[in-house]
Parts: structure tokens; sequence; C-alpha cells
């Protein structure tokens, strides 16, 4: 059991540190849209998203597209850090109360 609480805690650290790594992020799904979708005419980007349980969308100009769905990139790399994170402390949490059970 001691190995198993090591090896999470090490794991735990490692995905505290790729976490204080990420630089800017922000939710969303970019796409490009058409004012004319049947003749792909007039396309623009939007960037939709959900915050504080509403829907939002943005108009991304072509210039920052790039950072855009960048930082789009990071945001769901984020999600998975803290995700797995969660995982982890659920799994140590588990295994903390099995060992109190014992004594």
């Amino acid at each position: 059991m001691k190995k198993k609480i090591e090896k999470l805690r090490k794991e735990i650290a490692e995905v505290k540190m790729e976490l204080s790594e990420i630089g800017s992020f922000r939710p969303g799904n970019l796409t490009r849209q058409y004012h004319d979708p049947a003749r792909k005419k007039g396309g623009y980007f939007q960037l939709s998203y959900t915050y504080r349980m509403k829907s939002k969308s943005e108009y991304v100009r072509p210039s920052s597209y790039s950072r855009i769905k960048k930082e789009t990139r990071v945001y769901r790399k984020f999600r998975k850090l803290v995700s797995r994170w969660l995982e982890l402390e659920i799994e140590l949490s588990k295994i903390r109360a099995a060992i109190e059970k014992q004594i």
C-alpha cells in the first residue's frame, strides 16, 4: 500500500508541475462559419464556449486565429490535467480510507 501511495503522490506532483507550466488559455471551439454556407462564401472564424452556464460566441479576426487556436488547445490540455489530478486524488483518498478501516 505504501508503494501505491507513493506512486500516486509522485504522479500528482507531476501533474501539478505540468499545470504550473501552462501558459495562456481560454475555453471554446474555433470554427469556420459562412454567410452563405451553400456556396461557402463570406467565411469568418467564430469562437463558441460556455461560461457561467451561458453560451457565448465571438468573432475572431483572421490575424488572431493562430493565437486563439493555440489558447483553446492549451485549455483542453489544462482540463485533461485537472481531470487526471482529480482522478488520482480520489484513488488516494480511497486507499487512505481503506487503511483507516484496517486500524
